[in-house]
């Protein structure tokens, strides 16, 4: 499946970069905001873990600080995107039969890409990110680390419309995965969509300087696991994935700042525990729950 994948996008390339450039001249307001930098916090509601006889209580909450600029290498032609993302998870758990402990993991991601202006309105964009992901208590090593990277091929269809498609292999969930990816902007009057499926789905209605919609978004993440003191030595990472689904709501501050505020249910929460084998040695899962997103973002 994976070969087949490939060799399609492979295979639509050329046609793609040999296109005719007769609508070259013309161009578009971008259809989506770009956020230069940003802060937010998801907090999620106090749950149980399932299949336990006792109460294990375990509380959660995520914290991100982001920076992102591109560089113009050649006029309307190849730019640069730099991004880097600073990211924590705790969370802590309040047992009847084990010891309660409060745990922090941390990521610290650079993001780097080449955006290429092709005719007829087409881009190619190439990105890589290595991330730093672990719970810092040990010298850094090339397990601390995790990889995802992605190749896209993008067409600015007209004044209201972009899609585009590609592939995506990261490391991020736990295992090797090779994806692919499509994405859909539109946005008419007060109607506005913006999906990068299968990472964020989402659709807005607008109003002055506001909007209010419903998004789905997918996080995840693989840690190095350290610390020996609250777990067995056996365990070498923790896995962390979840799907948070609600509805959104964004306006303008001042100037280029903006609040988004967002709550829902959380899907699909997934937590894993590998040994120093590699091999899954706890899968603990909790019931679905709650969350409350707030961010403040400079967009350009």
């Amino acid at each position: 499946m994976k070969s087949l994948i490939i060799s399609l996008f492979i295979l639509l390339i050329p046609s793609i970069l040999f296109a005719t450039g007769e609508n070259d001249s013309i161009s578009y307001k971008p259809l989506v905001k770009f956020p230069v930098m940003g802060m937010s916090t998801v907090q999620y509601a106090k749950i149980q873990l399932k299949n336990t006889t006792v109460s294990n209580d375990i509380s959660m909450a995520e914290y991100q600080l982001f920076l992102n600029f591109v560089v113009k290498l050649k006029e309307k032609k190849t730019y640069l995107f730099n991004g880097v993302d600073f990211s924590t998870f705790r969370f802590s758990l309040d047992s009847q039969t084990h010891q309660s402990f409060d745990k922090g993991l941390y990521s610290l991601a650079y993001k780097i890409g080449i955006i290429q202006v092709l005719k007829n309105r087409w881009q190619l964009i190439g990105f890589i990110t290595p991330t730093l992901a672990s719970d810092l208590k040990s010298k850094l090593s090339t397990e601390d680390f995790v990889l995802q990277s992605t190749l896209m091929i993008n067409k600015r269809h007209n004044e209201y419309m972009e899609y585009g498609f590609g592939l995506s292999f990261n490391t991020r969930f736990g295992r090797e995965l090779l994806v692919p990816v499509f994405v859909f902007n539109y946005k008419k009057r007060n109607w506005s969509s913006i999906n990068a499926f299968p990472g964020f789905l989402s659709g807005y209605y607008h109003f002055g300087n506001s909007k209010i919609g419903l998004s789905a978004s997918i996080f995840g993440n693989l840690y190095n696991y350290t610390d020996t003191q609250t777990h067995n030595k056996q365990i070498d990472k923790v896995s962390y994935s979840r799907i948070l689904l609600g509805p959104k709501f964004q306006t303008k501050l001042y100037r280029d700042i903006y609040l988004k505020l967002s709550l829902g249910t959380v899907l699909m929460n997934m937590h894993e525990v590998y040994n120093d084998d590699d091999q899954l040695y706890m899968e603990p899962s909790s019931k679905e729950k709650f969350f409350f997103n707030m961010a403040i973002n400079f967009l350009k």
